[in-house]
């Protein structure tokens, strides 16, 4: 059965693709969760003035998240934990904790999940940390642990 995606489903296609599935697929979910419609002239049309909504709306996000991530390169991510007088924490910088910083120093909202980190941080010193945005925006900036005084 040939239907009209509403939306894009990954593996299947984009929204206002036409694609062939199973004709059971389509019925028992595909067309009751909204997802595709019957491809109609009416429903090609519509599908795509709500695309082109869509694509302006994604590409005003995109802007968004690209300013962020410039914002965020410019800042000095300066993190400060108990320490030992070797340099090791009492502790770790993991996601969260730089998540919380971003927040409440300098009120930026960063979801944990965007932060990739290989391992916590455990001792004293600079760290390249990589931001994975959506809208395949990576970045990395510098993130300085530093002793508590």
């Amino acid at each position: 059965m040939k239907v009209l995606l509403k939306e894009n489903i990954h593996r299947l296609g984009k929204i206002g693709d036409i694609v062939e599935v199973a004709d059971g697929y389509a019925r028992n979910y595909l067309l009751p969760q909204g997802k595709a419609v019957l491809p109609t002239e009416e429903n090609i049309r519509r599908i795509e003035k709500e695309k082109e909504r869509m694509l302006a709306k994604l590409a005003k996000e995109k802007e968004e998240f690209e300013a962020l991530a410039s914002k965020i390169q410019e800042l000095s991510i300066t993190i400060s934990m108990k320490a030992s007088e070797e340099g090791h924490l009492y502790g770790s910088v993991n996601p969260q904790v730089i998540s919380r910083y971003l927040e409440e120093e300098e009120g930026i909202k960063v979801k944990e999940q965007w932060i990739l980190l290989d391992e916590p941080i455990k001792e004293v010193g600079r760290y390249q940390v990589t931001f994975k945005f959506p809208h395949e925006i990576v970045f990395e900036t510098n993130v300085w642990v530093v002793a508590e005084e």
